[in-house]
């Protein structure tokens, strides 16, 4: 008698998550849900004197394609595409391209997301709409992924990583920010600026700006980033008035251990990888010769943000991109 998807969001069956590419023997025949989402790209980076003539743009989400399967009890091949690379550099560096997912075998349509573009650096604006993987062989959606956001202005600005659009949303990473921009998401901006609530600080007032930023589980069963650590080993330092936005999302710490507020020469980095689906953050600091700017990294399939240091000659990151993904949903079990 066939289990069906009442019984199996009661924990029947598990839902699957495939995050390594492998040959998947499917257990037995069902019908299911399946997504597949390509990797992000990383985000570009501008340091020292250069980032007075350019701005950085974050890198842009993976494809997601979604399709209703019949699946037999036999072999699937499952590939997942791999984060961009970020870019690391004194001068001025494009981050690369997100890797391409799929998922294909015998009787069913090959399913592919493409990997988003990565992030580019400019001396001329930047336009937010393009980079987005795109997706094919989804019988239900063919989603193209969020762009990095758009820089109108040529110089001193910074753009978040694009988010993965699970359903149609507007998943582009915010752009033209001179300090933080925040990552797209499916439900609009993942991550907040520096005042990152929702009461007005900076009026003086406790003055209303918006709702705070809601945690969202997309589907059923937690999908959640462990968090990162710095690059000592140590855990960074989270700090809900100076750097936190969604507990367990954004953790922002100097990339030596210390206080986010360190000296002129300390880093500012954003260790900890965006929310699953998100972009990363993109990071703008002035600072001197030796200091070092890290921007956030996407979530699964979201895009690294854009990072600018300004200085003499200190060292500028963008955001790895989030890896691709593939989550199969049974509904109906034999």
């Amino acid at each position: 008698m066939p289990i069906l998807g009442g019984n199996n969001s009661q924990g029947a069956f598990p839902t699957m998550f495939f995050q390594v590419s492998q040959t998947w023997t499917c257990p037995v025949a069902m019908e299911a849900i399946v997504y597949v989402i390509g990797a992000g790209g990383g985000g570009a980076a501008v340091g020292g004197y250069y980032e007075t003539s350019r701005n950085s743009r974050g890198g842009a989400a993976g494809g997601c394609a979604v399709s209703r399967l019949s699946l037999s009890a036999q072999n699937y091949t499952v590939t997942i595409g791999s984060g961009g690379t970020h870019a690391q550099t004194v001068g001025a560096l494009n981050g690369g391209a997100g890797g391409a997912s799929s998922f294909a075998g015998t009787g069913i349509s090959t399913m592919t997301g493409n990997g988003g573009a990565g992030g580019t650096q400019s001396t001329s604006a930047q336009n937010f709409t393009t980079g987005g993987g795109t997706a094919t062989g989804g019988n239900l959606m063919n989603n193209t992924g969020g762009g990095g956001g758009g820089n109108t202005t040529a110089t001193l600005r910074v753009s978040g990583g694009g988010g993965v659009n699970l359903y149609g949303s507007n998943c582009h990473g915010e752009g033209e920010q001179t300090v933080y921009a925040m990552g797209g998401s499916p439900i609009g901006f993942s991550t907040g600026h520096v005042n990152r609530s929702f009461f007005d600080w900076q009026s003086g007032e406790n003055g209303y700006q918006r709702n705070a930023d809601l945690s969202v589980n997309f589907f059923p069963g937690l999908m959640a980033h462990q968090s990162g650590v710095n690059n000592t080993g140590e855990s960074g330092t989270m700090k809900s008035s100076d750097a936190g936005t969604q507990a367990g999302v954004l953790a922002m710490s100097n990339y030596k251990g210390g206080d986010v507020r360190g000296s002129y020469n300390d880093g500012y980095s954003l260790f900890t990888q965006a929310g699953p689906f998100c972009g990363g953050m993109g990071n703008h600091r002035s600072m001197g010769n030796s200091g070092k700017c890290t921007a956030q990294s996407g979530g699964v399939g979201g895009g690294g943000g854009g990072c600018q240091a300004q200085g003499g000659s200190p060292n500028a990151s963008g955001g790895t991109g989030g890896s691709g993904l593939v989550m199969i949903f049974p509904l109906e079990i034999g």
